[in-house]
C-alpha cells in the first residue's frame, strides 16, 4: 500500500508540473491574443515591464506629435495657392500658367500616397521617429530649395518631388505609431490626428498670406518661402524626434509577416484600396472646386444666379477646412462609441448626399452650408478609413498595409478633379454630372465596406493553441483532491480529460469558426467569451 502511494504521490508531482507548464503557455497565448500584433511575445519579462498599457493616457502626447507632423507639412503643400498669383508674374519660372503650376501641387500630391508605401513599411522596422523626423528635414529642404529655383523645372522637382516626399514621410508611419498605443480609443486619436491636416489646411495658408503682406515687392515670394521653412520644419522635426511606438520594433519569426502577395492579394485590403479610392475622388473634388463653381455664378450656364466674388468664394474652403477638423475629433470620438465601420458607413452616406445636393444650391448661404457640411461630413471618411485597416490588421506590418490602402486614395486624389473638371467642361460648364459621379464614388465606399468588409474580427489561430492546450487538462490545483476515487483513477491512467468549460470552449470556437465567418476567423465577441472560458477551469479563477 505504501508504494502505490508513493507511485501515485509521484505521478501527482509529474501532473501538477505538466499543469503548470499548460498554465504558462496559455498566459504566453493569452498575452498574444491581448496584444493582436504579437510584438512583444519574445521580450523578456525585465522589458515587458517597460511597456505602457494600451490606450494609457501618454498615448495622447503621441497624438500630438503626430498632429503636428500633419499640421506642418500637409499644411504647407496645400498652403501652395496662396503664391499662385505671385508665381505666375515670376518671370525667372517663365511665367507659368495655372496648369502649368497644378502639375507641381498634383506630383506632391500623387507622390505622397507612393512614397508611403516605402515609408510605412520602413517605419515597421526601424520605427516612426526617424522617419517623422525626415519629414520636417525633407519639408524645409524643400521649400529652401525652392526659394532659390530659376527655372520652372527646378521648382518643379523641388516642390513638387521633394515636398511629395515629406508629405509620404509623414501619413502612415505617423498613424501606424498611434494605431499601435490604442486599442479602444483608436478612432478617437485618429480623429485628432486628422484634426491636424485640416487645421494646417485653415491657418498654414493664412500664414502664408501674412508673410507675403510683409514684403515690399508685391510679387516677392523667395523670403516668405524661406520663413515659411523655419516656421514649419522647426515644430515638425521636434514632434519627430519625440514620437515614438508604445512597443518596440522587434525581429519576428518569417511566418509572422504577410508577404508582399499576401498582402497585395489579400482581400480586406483590396476592398479599402477601392474605398479609398471612391472617397479620396470627392474629397479633392470639394477642394478643388468649391471655389471655381461658385465664381461661375452669374456665368453661362449660371447666368441667373447672383455673382459671388473671390474673396467670398475662397472663403467657403475656409469654412469647409475648419469644419473638417472640428469633425474630425468628433467622428473619431463617435467611432469610438459606436464603432468604426458603422460611422465610416454613415460619414460615406451623408457625404453622397450632399454631393448630389450641391449642384441644386443657388446662393451663397446654401454654398456655405453645403461647405460646412460637406466638410463635417467627409471628416469622417477620413478619420475612419484608417482606423478600419488598423480594426483588421492591428500589428507589426500595420505602417505598411496603411500606406498600400493610402495608395488607393492618392489615385482616387489624382484621378477625381481632372474627371471632374473633364466632365463639367464635356457639359459646358454645367456640374451635376459631375458632382453626381462624385456621389457615385461615395456610395461605391459605402457598398464595399457594408457588403464586402466580414464584421470585426480576431484570427482563429491565435485561439487554436489555447484550445488545443485547454483540451488536455480539466484539473487545477486549486479544486484538486488527492482523497477522491475519481481523481485516483484518473491519475492512475495517466490521463487527461477536458473539463466542460473547456469542451465549450472548443466548440464555440469550432462553431463560430465554421458558421457565423469564412476563412477561419472569428469574431471578437468570440475572443471574449474564449478568453473568459479560458480564465475559468473547473470552477477555479486563473490571474494571467
Amino acid at each position: 500500500m505504501d508504494i502505490e502511494v508513493a507511485e501515485l504521490s509521484a505521478k501527482v508531482v509529474v501532473l501538477e508540473d505538466e499543469v503548470d507548464s499548460l498554465q504558462r503557455e496559455n498566459a504566453r497565448q493569452l498575452l498574444m491574443l491581448k496584444e493582436k500584433d504579437g510584438i512583444i511575445q519574445e521580450l523578456s519579462s525585465a522589458s515587458r515591464d517597460q511597456i505602457l498599457p494600451v490606450d494609457h493616457h501618454y498615448g495622447f502626447v503621441m497624438v500630438l506629435c503626430a498632429f503636428t507632423v500633419q499640421f506642418t507639412v500637409l499644411g504647407g503643400i496645400n498652403s501652395f495657392g496662396v503664391f499662385m498669383d505671385e508665381f505666375r508674374t515670376d518671370s525667372d519660372l517663365g511665367r507659368p500658367s495655372d496648369s502649368m503650376l497644378s502639375v507641381v501641387v498634383s506630383i506632391a500630391n500623387g507622390l505622397t500616397p507612393a512614397v508611403g508605401c516605402f515609408s510605412g513599411s520602413l517605419s515597421d522596422r526601424i520605427g516612426p521617429k526617424p522617419i517623422q523626423t525626415a519629414a520636417g528635414i525633407t519639408l524645409g529642404a524643400g521649400l529652401v530649395v525652392s526659394s532659390y529655383c530659376r527655372s520652372y523645372p527646378a521648382f518643379l522637382v523641388s516642390f513638387g518631388m521633394i515636398l511629395g516626399v515629406a508629405g509620404g514621410c509623414t501619413i502612415a508611419p505617423g498613424l501606424a505609431a498611434i494605431g499601435n498605443w490604442f486599442e479602444h480609443r483608436r478612432a478617437l486619436a485618429y480623429g485628432f490626428v486628422y484634426a491636424g491636416s485640416g487645421a494646417g489646411t485653415t491657418l498654414v495658408p493664412l500664414l502664408s498670406r501674412y508673410l507675403l503682406d510683409l514684403e515690399d515687392d508685391e510679387n516677392e515670394w523667395r523670403r516668405p518661402f524661406r520663413w515659411l521653412a523655419l516656421f514649419l520644419a522647426v515644430p515638425a522635426c521636434v514632434a519627430g524626434l519625440v514620437i515614438r511606438r508604445r512597443t518596440p520594433c522587434i525581429a519576428h519569426e518569417p511566418d509572422s509577416h504577410l508577404s508582399l502577395r499576401e498582402i497585395v492579394t489579400n482581400r480586406v485590403i483590396i476592398v479599402l484600396f477601392f474605398v479609398g479610392m471612391g472617397y479620396a475622388w470627392a474629397f479633392f473634388s470639394i477642394i478643388v472646386y468649391t471655389v471655381s463653381y461658385a465664381q461661375s455664378f452669374g456665368e453661362k450656364p449660371y447666368e441667373n444666379r447672383t455673382p459671388i466674388g473671390d474673396s467670398s468664394a475662397a472663403f467657403l474652403l475656409s469654412i469647409f477646412g475648419a469644419m473638417s477638423t472640428v469633425g474630425s475629433a468628433i467622428w473619431g470620438e463617435l467611432a469610438r462609441r459606436l464603432g468604426v465601420r458603422r460611422m465610416f458607413k454613415v460619414a460615406s452616406l451623408s457625404t453622397a448626399v450632399l454631393m448630389a445636393a450641391w449642384p441644386f444650391c443657388g446662393s451663397y448661404a446654401l454654398l456655405a452650408c453645403f461647405a460646412a457640411c460637406s466638410g463635417f461630413a467627409i471628416a469622417g471618411c477620413v478619420t475612419c478609413f484608417p482606423a478600419l485597416a488598423a480594426e483588421y490588421f492591428a500589428g507589426p506590418q500595420l505602417g505598411a498595409i496603411i500606406a498600400i490602402v493610402f495608395l488607393g486614395f492618392g489615385i482616387g486624389s489624382l484621378a477625381g478633379p481632372p474627371a471632374t473638371g473633364f466632365l463639367a467642361e464635356a457639359m459646358d460648364g454645367e456640374y451635376t454630372l459631375a458632382f453626381l459621379t462624385c456621389a457615385a464614388g461615395l456610395i461605391m465606399s459605402f457598398a464595399l465596406v457594408h457588403f464586402c468588409l466580414p464584421l470585426d474580427e480576431c484570427p482563429a489561430e491565435l485561439l487554436s493553441p489555447v484550445a488545443d492546450n485547454m483540451n488536455r487538462v480539466s484539473f487545477t490545483p486549486a479544486s484538486y483532491n488527492h482523497g477522491t476515487d475519481e481523481n485516483r483513477n484518473r491519475d492512475t491512467e495517466a490521463e487527461l480529460v477536458p473539463s466542460e468549460g473547456e469542451s465549450q470552449l472548443s466548440s464555440y470556437v469550432t462553431a463560430e469558426a465554421s458558421h457565423k465567418y469564412s476563412r477561419d476567423r472569428v469574431t471578437k465577441e468570440a475572443c471574449s467569451e474564449a478568453t473568459t472560458l479560458m480564465h475559468t477551469r473547473g470552477g477555479a479563477m486563473y490571474t494571467v
